[in-house]
């Protein structure tokens, strides 16, 4: 992305999702790209972090 590279912060890595709701966030967000793969490992990460909650 254009916008990405011109932005002060694009030498800073993205955090990695932590909670519950950002675990699932990130999921969805996977599936909408395509990219299954990754989409079901975070859904299998929020699922064992919604267990020790």
């Amino acid at each position: 992305l254009q916008a990405k590279s011109n932005s002060p912060w694009s030498h800073c890595a993205l955090l990695n999702p932590v909670t519950s709701h950002q675990l699932r966030y990130a999921a969805k967000h996977m599936f909408n790209q395509k990219h299954y793969t990754s989409g079901i490992n975070y859904y299998i990460a929020y699922f064992k972090r919604k267990l020790l909650e």
